[in-house]
């Protein structure tokens, strides 16, 4: 009963510690494009949102469908549309401890506890408006389900993967763990796999006519690799104006202590456990850049692939666990809580998704005179989507909240020439992508007297305030 009672309180400590992490500034970090592709699609009718799902975005439908039931009861603020991932994240940490318990008891559960509530590149997910936090929550589930009975892996197992996928699609990927010496000759075994996959070809299907929209992923091989193995840890959304120096060296020395440990776990610990942890952790992210190796689009992305960090956790509390005494465990947990709190601030910041502030620059036109007209080149749009209420009152091209009812996450959009052929006399605010700065400034110079007065520059988009006679 003392041991009960004990982990239930270590469960309760990692789920506070959690969400203490990150309830406070679900409502203060600046959203970014995907968030506002949230907002976009969760927040219209849902005869709306099966329409874009047919042509967009469809992989992410069924969590547009959860945060439209969601936003619909609790209201669409930020902070509220940011809640189910916290409690997502803080649930996906809990099932990580309980998991260490299955591998190793109680020191392995408490320091995989700690390990989850601070490693930056799962720390994040409880802050972003995005599937990734429930996709971590189902994927460790799946990997707790497997664990407690790992010969014949049963249908929750099967159940839970099939829900990841249809929450994240490369979810899926976790079956090729499941696959071992045991296992392989079953029957039982394929025909779950089989029902597995089959309960996410659908999805697949129309994800595979919308793969332009991953079409932008060029990261090279070696750059993916090292991901996949070592940086994946401390990768996620930081800032690009905040200790941007200090997290480049910690995230990588963070990195390589991970990997000693999971690496120490791996040869010192030659259990069959270890080595489906191993499996779990890494074959799912190495498959799926092998895939994009043989088919030339990468799917790799270290966020795609945060939901089996889990097990990498796990690994190095194993490895942990090797030191020789209690006062060199807590000395290297230390030293790890040391090289993550420079990443946790950076990613808790105004602009901590990526440098991108789109709160900033919804300021910037809230606080111009209401008869100023507001131009959005392209998915900058997505600025006044995400924040509605700044910018409201203003004379806007494209109307953001014409992007509700057309079959697109940004609706109908316009580019810099249309810009110049729409402005009209006195002051105009443009908001476009930073890379098309200097586009409007030629077109602007050479086809019309109007001229740039100041601009607020941002790591996506910019604002350029024009004066046209």
């Amino acid at each position: 009963m003392e041991s009960v009672t004990r982990y239930r309180w270590l469960y309760v400590a990692v789920a506070v510690g959690s969400l203490a992490l990150n309830l406070p500034w679900l409502g203060t970090i600046s959203a970014w494009l995907d968030e506002a592709a949230t907002r976009s699609a969760a927040t219209r009718p849902l005869p709306d949102l099966w329409q874009l799902l047919h042509h967009q975005d469809a992989v992410s439908g069924a969590y547009y469908l959860a945060i439209h039931g969601w936003t619909s009861v609790v209201g669409d603020s930020w902070l509220s549309m940011r809640l189910p991932s916290a409690l997502a994240a803080a649930g996906a940490a809990v099932v990580a401890t309980a998991t260490g318990r299955v591998v190793g008891g109680w020191a392995i559960a408490t320091m995989t506890g700690i390990l989850m509530v601070l490693l930056p590149g799962d720390a994040w997910a409880g802050l972003d408006a995005r599937p990734t936090a429930f996709a971590l929550l189902l994927v460790t589930a799946a990997l707790w389900t497997w664990l407690k009975a790992p010969e014949r892996p049963r249908w929750p197992t099967f159940a839970l993967i099939a829900a990841a996928g249809w929450v994240q699609l490369t979810a899926l990927l976790q079956l090729t763990a499941l696959v071992e010496r045991g296992t392989i000759r079953t029957r039982r075994f394929w025909c779950a796999a089989g029902l597995t996959v089959a309960a996410v070809v659908p999805l697949a299907i129309v994800g595979h006519r919308q793969v332009q929209q991953v079409g932008w992923i060029k990261s090279s091989l070696p750059a993916q690799l090292y991901s996949a193995l070592i940086g994946r840890v401390a990768d996620g959304p930081q800032s690009t104006t905040v200790a941007v120096h200090l997290t480049t060296v910690t995230n990588v020395v963070l990195a390589f202590v991970v990997l000693a440990l999971t690496a120490s776990a791996a040869y010192a610990v030659r259990t069959p456990t270890v080595s489906r942890l191993v499996r779990w952790a890494y074959l799912p992210a190495l498959m799926a850049i092998a895939i994009g190796a043989v088919t030339g689009s990468s799917q790799y992305l270290s966020r795609y692939f945060a939901s089996s960090l889990p097990a990498v956790a796990i690994l190095a509390a194993v490895g942990l666990r090797q030191l020789n005494t209690h006062g060199r465990r807590v000395a290297a947990i230390g030293s790890i809580t040391a090289l993550c709190v420079p990443a946790l601030v950076a990613q808790r910041v105004a602009d901590g998704k990526w440098g991108e502030d789109f709160q900033s620059l919804a300021r910037v036109i809230h606080a111009a005179p209401a008869e100023t007209p507001v131009f959005y080149v392209g998915n900058a749009v997505s600025v006044g989507i995400a924040y509605p209420s700044d910018v409201a009152g203003h004379r806007q091209t494209p109307d953001p909240g014409g992007a509700a009812s057309s079959a697109s996450l940004w609706g109908p959009t316009i580019d810099v020439r249309r810009v110049v052929t729409d402005l009209r006399p006195g002051a105009s605010l443009v908001v476009l992508p930073t890379k098309e700065r200097s586009a409007l400034d030629a077109v602007v110079r050479t086809d019309t007297r109007c001229a740039v007065t100041h601009s607020v520059p941002g790591k996506r988009f910019s604002i350029v305030a024009l004066s046209c006679p």
